[in-house]
């Protein structure tokens, strides 16, 4: 099927390949956010370690257990923010309201945020931890926030 000439007419096909493509995205982040859980606890640490010595390289007179502390829940805070938002883009797909679609994306963030603890209590030389869900979850609040309110506010111009 030929996607529709009409502004704001979507053919079913190309319905079809923006929900393929919405929902391979999240897949692909939930497998990057698995991956990253699943590095033992001192491949981890080389990492954090690493990028904290380059940010104490530019001249910032931190200790590196703090930046290293910094950079580990940036990291989260920044995995989470993409979930949610990639996760309202698949649910907002489903012809909820804003508010619904707001809804089932935080509980879907919140229900992998703690997935991903209880994995990495398996993974040698990681801990699950409650504060880290809680990071996660309101780093999706902001994420889904902040997509909520683009779709509120730049939709109707599109459309117009």
């Amino acid at each position: 099927m030929i996607p529709s000439k009409t502004p704001g007419i979507v053919s079913r096909s190309s319905g079809a390949i923006t929900v393929a493509i919405r929902v391979a995205l999240l897949l692909a982040w939930m497998v990057a956010i698995f991956a990253f859980s699943a590095q033992s606890g001192s491949e981890s640490e080389v990492s954090s370690d690493a990028l904290a010595d380059f940010v104490r390289g530019l001249g910032l007179p931190l200790p590196v257990e703090a930046l290293t502390f910094v950079i580990r829940k940036g990291a989260h805070a920044f995995a989470y923010f993409g979930l949610a938002v990639l996760a309202f883009r698949v649910a907002i797909l489903t012809r909820l309201s804003l508010r619904g679609a707001a809804v089932c994306a935080l509980v879907f963030v919140l229900v992998y945020a703690a997935s991903d603890e209880l994995h990495q209590l398996i993974v040698p030389g990681r801990s699950g931890e409650i504060r880290d869900v809680l990071i996660d979850t309101a780093a999706g609040a902001v994420g889904i926030l902040v997509t909520a309110l683009v779709y509120r506010y730049a939709a109707p111009r599109r459309s117009a």
